[in-house]
Parts: structure tokens; C-alpha cells; sequence
């Protein structure tokens, strides 16, 4: 598990971020509540991304991400994903205004990660809002952001692979043949 940390102007809030390095210390930030904590694969980042990023950070002071590993997105998602790496996505995550801290993790990490660093907020996508997410009962309270449009990456890589003919039943070739 590593913490990463979006950029700051340090001199503002008088604290130098770039020493939090445990989930104790991210917790004892006096700052950041109250905070809200959200987990996700984060994979072929789309606008529905933005606006879940963007509703979340106004839920509280500081908006942490739990980022699934690749390993953790395959037992998810299977063997095909993710389509980026960790490292992509985290880079990508962490160029979001919206995000102030991403932790690397997993499924299995969640529960003890939410319980070190007592998350204010905890926030889903509301089509989660059916599902028995055990991770809400690690936080104050739930909220749930609604979908944009129909933006699931899931959905998009399906589409993508139909259209382009990737991974989809592939035409017949038809043998040259000697005339």
C-alpha cells in the first residue's frame, strides 16, 4: 500500500504534505475533515470519471481515492483488464484538480484502510445504491453521485471492441486462390 498525494501550495495551509506518508497521518490532518473516501478501477478514464470526482471533492475538505491495483481489477473484471496500468491511471487520478490523495490498494485493503483513516463520507456511484457495499458501514455516512449519461468504462470498452472488431467474432478470411 503507498500514498500519493496531489500537489500543493504548502505555504498556504502551512504543512508539508509531502511528508504524509502513512494512513495514520493522512487521518490525524486536522485539515481534512471532513473527509471523503471513494474506491474505484479508475480505468479507461471517461467524463462520467470527472463528474463522480468532481461532485465527491464537494462532499468535504479533502477527497481520497482508493485506487485498485491491476491484480485487483483482473479478480474484478477479468483477465482483459485493466486496459492502463496502475501507474497510468494513477498519473491520471492525481492530475485531477479534484483529488487530493490516491492509496493503492484493494478489494480485500478497503475495509482496514477505511477504518485507519475514519473517512467523514464515503462515496459511490449511485448505481451501487442497491448493492450491499460493505465498505458504508466504515464511514459516517453514504452518499451516492448519479450516473452522466450511460458512462461506464466497462460499457466503452465493450462498444469499442463491436465496432472496431476486436475481441468480437472476426469475418471469415477467405483463402487466395491459385487461378
Amino acid at each position: 500500500m503507498r500514498i500519493f498525494r496531489n500537489g500543493y501550495d504548502v505555504v498556504s495551509i502551512g504543512v508539508n504534505l509531502a511528508e504524509i506518508t502513512t494512513l495514520k497521518q493522512l487521518a490525524a490532518l486536522e485539515f481534512s475533515r471532513p473527509l471523503v473516501f471513494t474506491t474505484g478501477c479508475f480505468d479507461l478514464f471517461h467524463a462520467g470519471h470527472v463528474h463522480f470526482l468532481y461532485e465527491a471533492n464537494g462532499m468535504g475538505a479533502r477527497l481520497v481515492v482508493g485506487l485498485d491495483t491491476d491484480d485487483s481489477i483482473r479478480k474484478l473484471k477479468g483477465n482483459d483488464r485493466p486496459v492502463f496500468p496502475f501507474e497510468e491511471r494513477l498519473s491520471i487520478l492525481l492530475s485531477n484538480k479534484y483529488v487530493d490523495y490516491v492509496i493503492e490498494g484493494s478489494t480485500d485493503e478497503w475495509p482496514e484502510i477505511m477504518k485507519t483513516i475514519n473517512p467523514n463520507v464515503f462515496v459511490k456511484g449511485s448505481e451501487y445504491k442497491e448493492a450491499d457495499v460493505e465498505l458504508t458501514k466504515y464511514a459516517e455516512k453514504t452518499k451516492y453521485v448519479d450516473m452522466f449519461g450511460e458512462r461506464h468504462s466497462s460499457t466503452i470498452i465493450k462498444r469499442l471492441r463491436i465496432e472496431n472488431g476486436h475481441y468480437g467474432p472476426r469475418p471469415k478470411k477467405i483463402p487466395e486462390g491459385n487461378d
